[in-house]
């Protein structure tokens, strides 16, 4: 055999052969009229695999977990779909409706009152829920920022004339406006080591990435410095100013190039330095606000406060295997602010899934100080999906979350820029620029924890935290950035995101 053979052959086998210990499954999930299925669950033998995205789509590399002969797709209201290994490949999965067919028999605890689960529930929360676990967390926060209103104003100044005054705030607003005056979106995406013992947690970032522009993101941070970056370049570059905003000092010594040379670089970074206790305060959150074991911080109280909530029985199905109850809850007091349903089981009462929203009329903290320090905030949307599973021991864990939250943010401030001077001879010379912004930001977070197991103080203790990490920027999603991880599919959208230059 010629050379040149043998070489195709040797590289058509290697290549089989990697394609094989590469297991990587793509797929969709489908009911059996085409309609896609969000976030079912795909099971790996006794281990949480990975959940669908939104389009149904998922993507998992069985690399990750243990060998295993069985796979199972479930989602609510549909048969639980069993599949062997060696069948689990690239491909759409169809999910038959569930037949309720279940009789009197089959529930063991058949004569129970709503009110009666939501107290059995409460009272197994400690047996059913663990607090100490560990595993890895994907999560994807997509920001979508709407600015509905900016303004610049400089006041009367030394520096200007009064017709050169108008001109400045012509040209500064029309920046501005050209670099706000759209929807500007941004994705995060981190995959973390998580660790919890005793609701107690540490977190190490192994990978994270940025789908941004970093000048054009309407963050109220970036807003500031843009107002402030674009007024100083009409300033003198020779001397130094003192910057404040209201009583507050923001630079003692400012000089106008070290600004601008300052921003520059930052923009053409593709990388910069974060630091893990930020980060790991947001998930903290994230995960305490939708379990039934984050105590204070946890959100859920149509659980844990039900004389808030009207509750009513819708059916009694099958899920994930087993007998469930479908209970739905809206406001009865006006402290309440949420509706949705949720689905608990008939055997231990543990909740397995939770979709709740803020009811009509309903909001979040507000606060108003428009008159008095010129800000405004307010909570007015939220919609989220929950979902739980059980770990080998049968405890339950948190297995998936969608948090959605819409936030109003209002500003109206000044900057004072005053020129320091180089002898007490020299005239005080300061010039006040006016601004307000108004911002409607959405906020979807989607974390998925999988491969959850059991921790101990002793391997607890001995985990070392990590102090920072690298938050790696992209121009657009490259789903090769993820080679060799196990992360929620990117949905049509990300995959089509792409920052314009």
């Amino acid at each position: 055999m010629k050379k040149e053979n043998l070489l195709l052959v040797f590289i058509f086998i290697f290549g089989f052969v990697l394609n094989i210990n590469a297991q990587t499954v793509i797929g969709k999930i489908k009911d059996t009229q085409g309609n896609t299925i969000p976030y079912a669950a795909i099971k790996i033998g006794k281990y949480i695999g990975t959940t669908s995205n939104e389009e149904g789509d998922f993507e998992i590399n069985l690399d990750r977990f243990p060998k295993t002969n069985s796979i199972e797709i479930s989602s609510l209201g549909f048969e639980t779909l069993e599949i062997n290994t060696s069948d689990f490949t690239s491909k759409e999965y169809i999910l038959q409706d569930q037949i309720n067919e279940i009789g009197e028999v089959a529930i063991t605890h058949k004569n129970l009152s709503v009110e009666e689960i939501l107290a059995k529930i409460n009272e197994n929360i400690k047996t059913n829920y663990v607090d100490s676990i560990q595993g890895n967390v994907f999560l994807r926060n997509s920001l979508d920022a709407e600015a509905k209103e900016i303004e610049i104003k400089a006041l009367k100044s030394p520096w200007f004339t009064k017709k050169e005054l108008e001109k400045v705030n012509e040209n500064i607003n029309q920046e501005i406006k050209n670099t706000f005056d759209r929807n500007t979106k941004s994705f995060v995406e981190s995959f973390n080591k998580f660790y919890q013992y005793n609701n107690v947690s540490k977190v190490n970032v192994k990978k994270s990435i940025s789908i941004a522009d970093k000048e054009k993101n309407s963050s109220v941070d970036n807003i500031g410095n843009q107002i402030q970056k674009k007024f100083t370049k009409y300033l003198d570059s020779t001397v130094t100013y003192k910057v404040k905003t209201g009583i507050f000092k923001v630079e003692d010594s400012m000089k106008v190039s070290d600004f601008a040379v300052k921003n520059t670089e930052e923009k053409y970074k593709d990388k910069i330095v974060k630091n893990s206790f930020t980060y790991k305060m947001e998930l903290d959150k994230l995960i305490a606000e939708n379990s039934l074991t984050g105590g204070e911080k946890s959100r859920l109280d149509f659980i844990f406060k039900p004389k808030k909530y009207r509750y009513e029985l819708n059916e009694i199905t099958r899920y994930n295997g087993e007998n469930v109850y479908v209970i739905s809850f809206k406001p009865k007091r006006s402290s309440a602010k949420f509706e949705g349903q949720m689905v608990v089981s008939t055997e231990d009462f543990g909740v397995f899934r939770i979709d709740y929203k803020y009811a009509k009329g309903k909001h979040g903290e507000s606060i108003n100080l428009k008159l008095l320090v010129g800000l405004a905030f307010k909570d007015f949307g939220w919609d989220n999906t929950v979902i739980f599973n059980r770990i080998p021991t049968g405890e339950y864990t948190l297995n998936f979350v969608k948090a959605y939250s819409g936030t109003y943010i209002y500003v109206n401030r000044s900057f004072k820029f005053i020129k320091n001077r180089t002898k007490r001879s020299e005239k005080k010379e300061k010039t006040k620029l006016d601004f307000k912004f108004v911002l409607n930001m959405h906020s979807t977070k989607e974390l998925i924890f999988m491969q959850p197991e059991n921790i101990s103080k002793k391997e607890f203790d001995a985990i070392k935290v990590e102090q920072q990490y690298f938050l790696e920027y992209f121009s657009k999603y490259k789903p090769e950035i993820w080679n060799g991880y196990n992360i929620i599919k990117p949905t049509k959208e990300l995959l089509e995101f792409e920052i314009e230059e």
